[in-house]
Formats: structure tokens, C-alpha cells, sequence
């Protein structure tokens, strides 16, 4: 693999202390030169086995950063916790094992603490962790599905989103700030069984309400990307789908904008985004879009972020340049009518080299970070990657544009996707919230690389 000014090789050495609360690792880490503002680093684990493709990130108080994902020795699936600073310079390493195989699925920051949201076994866990690493508690609930995302609430509380596998239906259930579930709702919609309805993103509006998205069976075998809005209770206001028969359309992230709410996914394998109206129409400034930043990709949209001066972000992946059938993190910037001004491709330079990538966040400075999974084709073996942009987009290594930061001018398309509403039928879920302890799982000498 060809990486640009290796940084330092690091020995992590894992010492194992028990708390009330659970286990942890704590992992002493050597010091390496500060980076500029804007970095890339992979982290090389060799002790471990595949990092896995569900990758998230947050920003705490310090400026620093925290990843969470997966790391994989056979069927087990053991969550990871690394902590940076804001140069990139990894501080503290931990693992977790839980009694059931454990996918991480989605990580926020909550007051000066940290929610994971993960899926064990077939039920949601929940654990709130302190900037240590430290576990202050951990629940699981009892009804299975398959969560998705998790955002804060106004009340440090939290609401979730996924799908339910018993029924095949939207799942949404919302908790306290201590973990005690509130309500669950299931929300099945006229689509026959097996179908693939899933939200897989949800925020809170300024009026109390959640807006959701996902995609839902649109009855051909394929997908129209759905919009969801509820009261504060779960009680369903107004659900509406968009898209085209017989090609898959997804809504990846959903966001609040001064004329309603922005969607990304993808359609038809291109970059799809839209702002509808809050009532789930398209009026006034509305607009929707599909982009191709490089042609015979399959591109998408992960997630979309609205920057202080009024633009949209949206972070994504799409193909190499040298193959398009690779994968690679992307930024593109829109006006706040939709139309692109910028965008940015980051490539290893490593020929069968592809990524997955997790929700892209904004950064207190203006940049952007980009959590990853980069996965070498020829052995399937996958490693954390971290991408911090500046606030133009570009990554750039003692003053350098670097790391392919490619400007790409997308081939923007209107798209005529009409709103239409959705009839689903609601239905409460009895919910058991279960106390999971977290145990350690020991580690060993761990030996880990960190390169541009």
C-alpha cells in the first residue's frame, strides 16, 4: 500500500482494570509530530481480524475525536472505541465483549458523554460510555429488529430508528436519558411480506416532532426513498415515498433547513438529494437533484450536514478513478438550492483498494470527519481510517493538497419524483429493558500503525 510520510509505529499496550461499571482497556500511546489541521491516518491493528464496515464518529469537548465499529475474530464481533485528538493522535484504544455477537450501529455525543447504539444478538443495545472509555451503563431491549441510528433528544434523551424483524415494519423507540425506554412503535405499512422497509436516519424539529427517513418496498422489488414525520409521542403525521418503479432509491440522512427538510441516498445508483417542505412537499424554493461525480459508479449519499454560512455537505462514496467498481469517500458542497459549487475524492492510490464509510461529521474548526473502513480486495482484510477535512474540502499534509483531493464536476440532473402518500398503521410494542453488562475482552500486546 503507498501512503505518503509514515508517521510513527506505535506499541499499545493494553492494561486490563475493572470498574463498578464494567471493564475497559486503557492503552498508553506514544507522541508524534503534530499534523496540520486537515489528515488522514489508518490505523493497522495486527492483532485483530477484520475491522468491520460499520464505522461512526463523534467529536467531545475537547476536540478531540472518538470512533466506534467492530473488530471481528471469527463469529465474534467485539466493539472498538478509539479516541484522537484533534491532530489525529490516537490517545486511548478499547475493546468490549459482549454475550452475543454485537454490530455497532451508530454513536452521538450526549452532555460530556458518549451513546453507542448497536444491535446484539437480535435486540438494540444501548451504552452510554464516558470520554475514557468507561462504562457508565448499558441496556438491551427485548424486542428484536435491527436499529439503524441514534440521535439526542432536547432532553439528553434518545430516539432510535431501524427496522423490526417480526412483521417487517418501521421501528421507532425513543428513551430517557438514562436508557429507560419511553415508547416503541411499530409502523407497518400495505406492502406484502418479505419486504425491505427500513428507516435508516432520524432527527428531532424544532417542533418536538421526528423526521425520518429510509427506503420502503415500493412492491416491484425495488425501493422508493421514504419520508417520515411523527408527533412527540411516535403518533404517525404524515409518511410519503419518492422515486421511480423498478430501480432502487434510499434516503440515508435526514436534516432540519429553514425551508424544511434535506434528504441524500441515492437513486438509481447516482447521488440523489432533496429539500421538501415541512409537510413532505415539494413548494416554493423546493428542489431535488441526482449528481455523478465519475461515470459507471455506484454512487450514494451518506449523510447530509448543513455548514454555518447556508451551504449543504454531503458526504458519500464513490468509484476509483482508475476503477469504478472501487469504493471512495467522497464530499460534494451544494448551494442551499441544491446546485453543486464543490467536491472532493479521497483515493489511497492502492490498486483493489475500497472503502466503506460510516456518518460524516462537522467539526468545531468548519472541517469535516469522515469515519472508514478500508478494505484491501486481494485478502478481505479491513482497517479503521479516519479523514479530516478542512472546510474547503481538501486534506493537505504540511500545506499540500494530498491524498487525491480531487475536484470533480458532478453532471447535476432535476429529477420529478411527486410525493405520495403512504397509509401505515401504527401499533405500541411492550418493551423490557434489560441491564447488559459490558465485559472486557483481553487483548494482549496490541501493535498498531499509524500512516498518512
Amino acid at each position: 500500500m503507498r501512503f505518503k510520510n509514515v508517521v510513527c509505529i506505535l506499541f499499545l499496550f493494553v492494561t486490563l482494570t475493572l470498574t463498578s461499571t464494567g471493564g475497559y482497556t486503557q492503552q498508553s500511546v506514544g507522541v508524534k509530530p503534530l499534523p496540520p489541521e486537515s489528515w488522514a491516518f489508518l490505523n493497522i491493528n495486527r492483532s485483530f481480524y477484520p475491522y468491520s464496515e460499520e464505522v461512526c464518529a463523534v467529536q467531545v469537548s475537547d476536540g478531540g475525536y472518538i470512533t466506534a465499529g467492530n473488530l471481528s475474530i471469527g463469529l465474534a464481533q467485539i466493539i472498538s472505541l478509539t479516541k484522537q485528538d484533534h491532530d489525529g493522535r490516537v490517545q486511548w484504544c478499547h475493546t468490549y465483549m459482549t454475550s452475543s455477537p454485537t454490530v455497532v450501529k451508530s454513536i452521538q455525543k450526549v452532555a460530556n458523554n458518549i451513546i453507542l447504539l448497536a444491535r446484539i444478538g437480535s435486540s438494540f443495545l444501548l451504552t452510554l460510555f464516558d470520554w475514557w472509555g468507561n462504562i457508565l451503563w448499558s441496556r438491551s431491549t427485548s424486542f428484536a429488529g435491527d436499529p439503524r441510528s441514534i440521535s439526542v433528544t432536547s432532553d439528553n434523551g434518545f430516539i432510535t430508528c431501524g427496522e423490526l424483524w417480526a412483521g417487517n415494519g418501521f421501528l421507532i423507540s425513543r428513551f430517557d436519558s438514562a436508557g429507560n425506554n419511553l415508547w416503541t412503535k411499530n409502523y407497518l405499512t400495505q406492502t406484502q411480506p418479505p419486504n425491505i422497509d427500513v428507516l435508516y436516519d432520524i432527527c428531532q424539529t424544532s417542533d418536538l416532532s421526528y423526521i425520518a427517513t429510509g427506503s420502503i418496498d415500493d412492491g416491484n422489488f425495488s425501493t422508493d426513498i421514504v419520508l417520515m414525520k411523527t408527533d412527540p409521542l411516535g403518533n404517525v403525521q404524515w409518511v410519503k415515498k419518492y422515486g421511480n418503479q423498478n430501480q432502487r432509491d434510499v434516503g440515508h440522512s435526514v436534516i432540519s433547513t429553514p425551508n424544511g427538510y434535506a434528504v441524500c441516498g441515492s437513486a438509481n445508483d447516482h447521488v440523489f438529494s432533496m429539500e421538501v417542505d415541512r409537510s413532505g412537499n415539494f413548494s416554493g424554493n423546493n428542489w431535488q437533484y441526482t449528481y455523478q461525480l465519475r461515470q459507471g459508479s455506484s454512487e450514494a449519499g451518506i449523510t447530509i450536514l448543513q455548514t454555518p454560512n447556508g451551504t449543504l455537505v454531503i458526504s458519500g462514496i464513490t468509484g476509483g478513478q482508475q476503477n469504478s467498481s472501487f469504493i471512495n469517500p467522497m464530499l460534494l458542497e451544494l448551494t442551499p438550492a441544491g446546485l453543486p459549487l464543490a467536491s472532493r475524492v479521497f483515493e489511497n492510490g492502492y490498486n483493489g483498494s475500497y472503502h466503506y464509510i460510516g456518518k460524516t461529521i462537522s467539526t468545531t474548526d468548519g472541517g469535516f470527519l469522515i469515519p472508514a473502513a478500508f478494505v484491501i480486495a486481494s485478502s478481505g482484510m479491513s482497517y479503521q481510517q479516519t479523514f479530516k477535512a478542512g472546510y474547503d474540502l481538501n486534506i493537505r499534509f504540511n500545506g499540500v493538497l494530498s491524498y487525491s483531493s480531487n475536484a470533480l464536476r458532478s453532471t447535476t440532473t432535476r429529477t420529478s419524483y411527486a410525493p405520495v402518500n403512504v397509509s401505515v398503521t401504527a401499533s405500541d410494542i411492550a418493551t423490557q429493558i434489560n441491564n447488559t453488562p459490558t465485559n472486557l475482552s483481553p487483548s494482549g500486546v496490541i501493535q498498531l500503525e499509524l500512516a498518512h
